[in-house]
């Protein structure tokens, strides 16, 4: 599909000739035998013809070098079937092509897994949410996953150390509108009150609690909890907690001494 248009009629039947095609020569498809049926497939008319042709030279960049490496195979390592499955992108980071398309991938295999086990609860963090909420098609994803994903006993969470990722989408409304719980740490004083109050839709006594957060590294850090009711928790880590989380460098420095 085009950035900033629907998928025409004309363009669904070429593509449903193409994958029958394709199916026809192997049962695992690849890009690469879907771009050769849509070269190959027998069409009625010149136009679904050219409509093929077009759709095989946008697919034939994703089946070499780099990009066919990764996406032009059989075969994947990514498997959701344990009862923890962390997925980490940052390596594909100088690539934003491919990070939206692997951005795609794991929301299809959350979709699978979650309609496979309906009986087990399941909880999907989205860390650095910015990644999805930064692209429109990937703002629409996460606000189909937050608005369905209850049905199959399965909670979302989203988390960013920026507010505003949340205002990147036009969905925002529809995020806030289906999330049962906000954690609001301790914010910069360089934010305003009016942003955090339009991109978390919160209350003068709320933005009065949130102004009043506090935290002790190492120690403890407070957080603003608003569900059914809204209050102050203070989170206390077990040293264990605090050396895994810790992000501060001369934390990560002493750990990796301790390791050594």
């Amino acid at each position: 599909r085009e950035e900033g248009r629907t998928t025409q009629n004309d363009e669904k039947i070429v593509i449903g000739l193409a994958l029958d095609k394709a199916r026809e020569r192997q049962e695992v498809l690849t890009i690469g035998s879907v771009a050769a049926a849509l070269r190959e497939a027998e069409y009625d008319n010149a136009t679904y013809r050219e409509i093929g042709l077009r759709m095989s030279r946008h697919l034939e960049r994703w089946t070499s070098g780099l990009h066919g490496r990764l996406l032009n195979n059989t075969r994947t390592c990514l498997k959701v079937n344990a009862s923890i499955a962390a997925i980490d992108l940052k390596d594909l980071e100088n690539y934003p092509e491919i990070t939206r398309i692997f951005l795609f991938y794991i929301t299809e295999m959350i979709w699978s897994a979650c309609q496979a086990n309906p009986g087990c609860k399941k909880m999907i963090i989205f860390d650095e949410v910015w990644a999805l909420l930064g692209d429109e098609t990937g703002g629409r994803l996460i606000s189909e996953l937050y608005r369905t994903l209850r049905k199959y006993g399965a909670g979302i969470m989203s988390v960013s150390q920026d507010i505003s990722d949340f205002k990147l989408t036009r969905h925002h409304a529809g995020i806030l509108a289906n999330t049962g719980t906000l954690f609001i740490l301790k914010l910069s004083s360089a934010i305003n009150d009016s942003e955090i109050r339009s991109a978390l839709n919160l209350n003068d006594r709320e933005m009065e609690l949130i102004r009043q957060l506090d935290q002790v590294k190492g120690e403890y850090a407070e957080v603003l909890v608003k569900g059914v009711e809204t209050f102050v928790a203070r989170v206390k880590p077990t040293p264990l907690e605090y050396w895994i989380a810790s992000s501060d460098w001369a934390d990560r420095e002493k750990l990796a001494q301790v390791i050594a």
